[in-house]
């Protein structure tokens, strides 16, 4: 029920109204944070140095083929041993990172 319909609903019903701003006042805060604490990127932008024809060239092709066999995505030795191949895939940020930024680019 949206908050309009049991406003309708209960209208000729004694119930005090404040529960329900009440209850709206609490949930305001947990929302701004889910949207804005619990996001660590949330209002974060680069900023615009440099000239513009001087953007990085995306990698393409045999580049990235190379990085995505690396041990980092077939498996390594440990967290210290990232370069030398393993059976252990850690999904930290080395892992994602390369992979979002390689979505971002295909996205939009």
């Amino acid at each position: 029920m949206t908050p309009q319909e049991y406003i309708s609903a209960i209208k000729h019903e004694n119930v005090p109204r404040l529960t329900m701003k009440r209850h709206f006042s609490a949930l305001g805060p947990l929302f701004k944070y889910l949207i804005e604490g619990a996001n660590p990127s949330y209002g974060f932008t680069f900023p615009k140095r440099g000239r513009q024809n001087q953007k990085r060239q995306m990698w393409e092709g045999e580049k990235l083929r190379r990085l995505f066999a690396s041990p980092v995505w077939t498996g390594c030795q440990s967290e210290g041993r990232r370069a030398a191949s393993g059976s252990l895939v850690l999904k930290d940020d080395k892992h994602w990172l390369p992979l979002m930024a390689l979505w971002g680019r295909y996205r939009g």
